[in-house]
């Protein structure tokens, strides 16, 4: 073994494993009081550039990023579909945190979400949660932000009722064939009644998804293409 090692064909790595902060070290089933048999899952985060805060967002939370790119991070289980975004849903209910990734570069994450990836590396200080502001998701509802994959420069940030703050994916995107939840969340009542927003600002906030190429195409006789297995909405959600 000693031989191998100077040899450099043995060092020293990491693996995904079940971890316990308390402990510092990985917690095996055996050792843990609840969650037996739980394995770890792994997420793409897919980051997107926040380009303008809705008027909502109060301003010490813009005070507070000063300087820095800040980024809405959601996971997905299928980084292959995330082409195509047209908007990204928040939970209305939820309070979100705004920490440091970098001297430079800030994350809009709940605070599950953050305390994973503080042990992942992907925080510049391992297990350091630095918390530059707090917004609430209906503070957040109507700015813009920019997607990595999308057919549109620009996307909005959308009110979705039902979001789950002790799930790790708090943050949803979603692209033109979008999910049930995505299509009831449209089809709902009117945007400008539930979050008092004016019927031209809520017009402004649907129009991407309007305007996307798969959710306004028709067949060749003129009318709209039936529902089938392979094209049913789907969504995905961090």
């Amino acid at each position: 073994m000693n031989e191998l090692y100077a040899q450099g064909r043995i060092k020293f790595g990491e693996r995904y494993t079940i971890y316990s902060p308390k402990d510092d070290q990985p917690c095996m089933d055996h050792d843990r009081q609840s969650g037996e048999g739980v394995g770890p899952q792994e997420y793409t985060a897919i980051k997107m550039e926040v380009l303008e805060w809705n008027e909502a967002v109060p301003q010490s939370v813009k005070d507070a990023v000063k300087g820095k790119k800040v980024s809405f991070v959601a996971g997905t289980l299928r980084p292959e579909t995330m082409y195509g975004q047209t908007n990204c849903f928040v939970g209305t209910g939820i309070t979100y945190g705004v920490y440091q990734a970098s001297d430079n570069e800030a994350y809009v994450v709940s605070e599950r979400s953050a305390r994973n990836m503080a042990y992942q590396g992907i925080f510049e200080e391992r297990g350091k949660l630095v918390k530059l502001a707090e917004v609430t998701g209906q503070e957040l509802v109507g700015s813009k932000v920019s997607p990595p994959f999308g057919f549109h420069k620009e996307v909005y940030v959308l009110p979705m009722e039902g979001v789950l703050a002790t799930k790790v994916r708090t943050l949803i995107l979603v692209f033109a064939k979008s999910s049930a939840d995505s299509r009831s969340t449209y089809r709902g009542p009117p945007l400008s009644r539930v979050y008092h927003r004016t019927r031209r600002t809520t017009m402004r906030l649907l129009q991407t998804f309007a305007r996307s190429p798969n959710t306004t195409r028709s067949n060749r006789s003129g009318s709209q293409p039936r529902s089938s297995p392979s094209s049913r909405p789907r969504s995905t959600a961090t």
